[in-house]
């Protein structure tokens, strides 16, 4: 490629030369962009544990989809409409770790990966997304996939959409460790009546990545040289489970577990004593709430945030998507960067806040509550992946 007069480009290709404009010149290495399907190193089982192994040397990560081929639902008698279904698949993982050279780089949780799908894709993508895992607005469609052999699908929002980690060595060789719920926690009955059986009959990795030159690949190994090793960015989950007891209007919530930079937090509120099914993804609405740091000052905005002013006020800019607007759809987050899309999507650092481990969250709900409540709280703290020809670990970034 040359550059010509007027802002023009000029490419040559065999004999033939096109003149283009430079918004439409981009100089790329030359590579190869593929899906590969990886099997499971061992059998995916309800409740059980198994392993995806994946070995691929001289290439970048992109997205990692778990697809899954499931028996269809037996063993029940009667009839009631869209009964029986799977909750959508996200929730047939009780917890996967990514792991690189035997070290744990991150944790992916259930309701988590789900409602980062629902809350930062575009509605039109997130379409495609619940029709892969079971619709969770749509019994029919679930009813559909678990009445014959289907296959569910799991995309996995994990670190490699945000570095695309180059693989070159054998130290770069990545093993996803997955812990299964069980298929009780995970089919609807309805009225029906009887044991349902269910069989995860196979598990594949579809991953997206792309081939490199071999001269790519020798810069990019140069770039690792164990005295100065290369960084990728990432947002690292840190997370925290709380009950609150029934007979109380409002809660001081210590984030004991959250320590280091966060940039933007949410939390979600559910009925503890019946976390299945559809109460999965069902969230209670609160009063009003804040973050408060060890002193007990508010930390975002010297008020309470009340219930609307969170779901559409903040949330418009805070997710891509309209999951928000509706029903049971009360996530709520506060932002210390300036872009919550922008950092979930490219890990960049746009702001954060150091928690120290003794911030709370102060909760007043909508009246007394009746029963016992789970709070979830997921936190994102910047944090970079130091990868070296012979090494890679999670470092955190200040």
């Amino acid at each position: 490629m040359s550059k010509v007069s007027n802002g023009f480009s000029a490419f040559s290709k065999a004999m033939n030369v096109i003149k283009v404009h430079s918004s439409q010149a981009v100089r790329l290495p030359p590579m190869q962009h593929q899906t590969v399907l990886i099997p499971s190193t061992s059998q995916p089982s309800w409740g059980g544990y198994s392993i995806f192994d994946i070995k691929e040397k001289g290439c970048s990560i992109h997205e990692i989809t778990i697809k899954l081929n499931i028996s269809p639902i037996t063993g029940l008698t009667g009839t009631q409409a869209n009964f029986p279904n799977y909750n959508p698949s996200f929730f047939f993982l009780q917890r996967l770790e990514v792991v690189i050279n035997n070290n744990i780089l991150d944790t992916i949780y259930p309701e988590e990966q789900w409602l980062r799908n629902q809350l930062f894709e575009y509605d039109e993508k997130r379409k495609y997304i619940n029709q892969l895992c079971g619709d969770y607005s749509n019994a029919a469609q679930r009813n559909a996939l678990a009445t014959t052999q289907s296959e569910y699908y799991i995309p996995l929002w994990s670190l490699f959409k945000q570095t695309h980690l180059f693989l070159i060595t054998n130290s770069h060789e990545i093993q996803l460790r997955c812990y299964w719920n069980t298929a009780v926690n995970n089919i609807n009955v309805g009225t029906l009546t009887g044991i349902p059986q269910s069989t995860i009959n196979s598990g594949v990795l579809m991953v997206k990545l792309s081939r490199h030159s071999q001269g790519i690949i020798q810069n990019n190994l140069k770039d690792m040289h164990p005295t100065s090793p290369f960084h990728s960015r990432f947002t690292e989950l840190r997370y925290g489970t709380f009950t609150v007891n029934a007979g109380t209007s409002s809660s001081n919530i210590v984030l004991t577990p959250i320590v280091g930079p966060v940039a933007f937090l949410m939390f979600i509120v559910r009925n503890s004593a019946n976390l299945n099914g559809s109460n999965y993804w069902n969230f209670q609405s609160v009063k009003d709430w804040a973050i408060l740091d060890a002193a007990s000052t508010n930390i975002t905005g010297g008020v309470q945030i009340t219930h609307k002013d969170a779901l559409l006020l903040l949330n418009k800019d805070n997710t891509v998507s309209s999951f928000c607007t509706e029903a049971n759809s009360s996530v709520y987050i506060y932002a210390f960067s300036g872009n919550v899309p922008d950092v979930i999507h490219s890990g960049r650092s746009l702001g954060y806040h150091y928690f120290q481990g003794n911030e709370q969250i102060l909760i007043n709900f909508n009246s007394q509550l009746t029963a016992n409540v789970q709070v979830d709280v997921y936190a994102y703290c910047d944090a970079a992946v130091e990868q070296s020809s012979h090494f890679v670990k999670k470092i955190s970034v200040l």
